[in-house]
This record gives C-alpha cells, sequence and structure tokens, in this order.
C-alpha cells in the first residue's frame, strides 16, 4: 500500500510538471518527442494501475499495457542519462545511430512485408486446398502472422 501512495504522490508532481509546460506552450510541448515521452508514461503508468485494481481488462492486455509503459519509462532514463558525462557519449552515439538506421528499417520493413504477401498467399492457397498451413498461428491475425513467419524466416528459423 505504500508503494501505491509514493506512486500517486510522485504521478501527480510529474503530471502538474507536465500541465505547467503545456500550458506555458502549447504547441511547443506537442511538437517535442521527450514530451510527448514523457506524457505517454504518464497516462500509461495511471491505466496500467487502475485497470490492475479495476480488473476490468483481461491480465494479458494489462500486462501489454505495463510492458509498453516499462518501455517508455527506461527511455525516459535513457535521457535522463545523459546528464553524466560517462553515460552522454554513450546515450548520443546510440541517438545518432537509430537516427542513422531509419532507412534501413524501413527498407527492413518493406522487404519483410513482401516476404510476408507472398507467405499469405500460399499459406491462403494451402489452405484452400486443405493442406497443412505454412506457419503457425502466432497472435490470430493473418498478416501479424505472416510478417512474424518472414521475420523469423529471415533470421534463419525454418
Amino acid at each position: 500500500m505504500a508503494s501505491l501512495v509514493l506512486f500517486g504522490k510522485n504521478w501527480i508532481t510529474f503530471a502538474l510538471l507536465e500541465f505547467i509546460q503545456l500550458k506555458d506552450d502549447p504547441l511547443g510541448y506537442i511538437t517535442n518527442l521527450w514530451n510527448l515521452i514523457d506524457l505517454s508514461s504518464l497516462v500509461l503508468c495511471a491505466l496500467f494501475v487502475f485497470f490492475d485494481f479495476s480488473v476490468t481488462i483481461s491480465r494479458e492486455a494489462n500486462n501489454i499495457l505495463g510492458a509498453v509503459a516499462v518501455l517508455l519509462l527506461y527511455i525516459k532514463l535513457f535521457y535522463w542519462l545523459r546528464i553524466y558525462k560517462s553515460f552522454s557519449a554513450f546515450i548520443r552515439m546510440i541517438s545518432e545511430i537509430v537516427m542513422d538506421i531509419k532507412v534501413f528499417s524501413i527498407m527492413l520493413f518493406l522487404c519483410l512485408a513482401g516476404f510476408a504477401n507472398i507467405m499469405m498467399v500460399v499459406n491462403n492457397n494451402r489452405i484452400l486446398n486443405g493442406t497443412d498451413s505454412v506457419f503457425t498461428d502466432f497472435v490470430g491475425w493473418g498478416p501479424a502472422n505472416a510478417l512474424i513467419h518472414a521475420y523469423l524466416t529471415g533470421l534463419g528459423d525454418f
């Protein structure tokens, strides 16, 4: 119970800071990526705690919500680690690598989407002919299953 009280006090403090920034410069606040990450992490953490106590969504959906919230909190942690000189060089290097890898990521996604499309067509033909499916059902949605299968095939998992 003490951790819940501590969470509530910290959440209110950080929410007030975010709303003060939003009030001072709304357009500047919305266009800054770090502010959006801050606001998103606040909202997701509050939703996770609320859904954990109210049990209005499934445990699995709440765990996914919590995982995204934790990811955003770690991104914020890396942002704040830039304050220390020993961490700042590494954080800057990772940031620049992520910025440089954008074009490669888009190309990789397009290639995976192309192979996933081929796999979906082959899989649908096999299902219509009554034979076994090419790939297993991972998430219950054909395009996502095909994309995951194309990615795993690219990694060498045949």
